[in-house]
């Protein structure tokens, strides 16, 4: 697997403009009152930049593991990509909608809004679109950091799969201890929560270096289209707003990151 340095995954570009193009289709036809469905298919399409952005990160990650002090390096590329539009972007919103320089502006500066959970939300959420990246900027610090503690003495493939795979089955227990929320939606939104997804992405990264059988990611797939399917199509419960969420970010990374893996494999 090569990186952005050495070689570029061409089917991963198209699968990532195919993904933006569905999520502000979705948004659009949402706003226009077209029905709920696009609201879940926006949920939904959203999710596949997560594994996606743990999968092509994964070999800039073992070299930071590999050589620690290169991590300044890490962050300081990610940040270099990813900020500036989002700071453009930020004080355009804020100026037009009289939030410039307020407690939330700020909020929003350092991706700390949504840190917390709350019964509703309980901060001017004027920029929403900005929850999906707070999750992003803080895995790029918390998660190298992680594997740099837990993987200090001795470093394996066999063990930097073991740590993240608890890393991720750990989020998926602490939402499942948070059902019943008074709003579920935030369980999708928090940054903290939500780390998961994008391990999941680096996880397979590590199996597709490991040149896991495509039979084993066809299986992981089907069964994650299986438990989609199940959310769009067979949900009928009185707690259907909190079973949705636990499903969909669930199954959602298995099911964006075992394609994501399989076009790697196939090019």
């Amino acid at each position: 697997m090569a990186s952005s340095d050495s070689k570029r995954l061409i089917s991963l570009d198209y699968f990532r403009g195919i993904c933006a193009v569905v999520v502000a289709l979705s948004h659009f036809l949402m706003q226009a009152n077209y029905g709920d469905i696009f609201q879940h298919i926006a949920a939904l399409a959203v999710e596949a930049f997560f594994p996606l952005s743990g999968f092509v990160l994964g070999e800039q990650i073992i070299r930071v593991l590999n050589n620690r002090k290169s991590l300044g390096v890490f962050l300081l590329r990610r940040w270099m990509r990813t900020l500036p539009p989002y700071l453009i972007a930020l004080i355009m919103i804020s100026i037009l909608l009289d939030q410039f320089l307020t407690q939330e502006f700020f909020g929003y500066l350092f991706f700390v809004n949504y840190l917390r959970l709350c019964e509703e939300i309980c901060f001017s959420d004027f920029f929403p679109i900005a929850w999906s990246l707070s999750i992003e900027e803080w895995f790029y610090i918390l998660f190298p950091v992680f594997l740099i503690a837990v993987t200090r003495r001795r470093k394996s493939r066999i063990k930097l799969t073991a740590w993240t795979l608890g890393f991720v089955i750990f989020f998926v227990i602490a939402r499942g201890l948070l059902f019943g929320l008074e709003d579920p939606d935030q369980l999708r939104t928090n940054t903290l929560l939500r780390l998961d997804s994008i391990a999941f992405g680096f996880l397979l990264f590590i199996w597709f270096s490991e040149n896991l059988p495509r039979s084993r990611l066809v299986s992981l797939f089907l069964l994650s289209l299986i438990s989609l399917l199940f959310l769009f199509f067979g949900l009928n419960s009185q707690h259907e707003g909190d079973i949705w969420i636990q499903v969909l970010l669930f199954a959602a990374p298995i099911f964006f990151g075992t394609i994501i893996a399989l076009l790697a494999s196939y090019e």
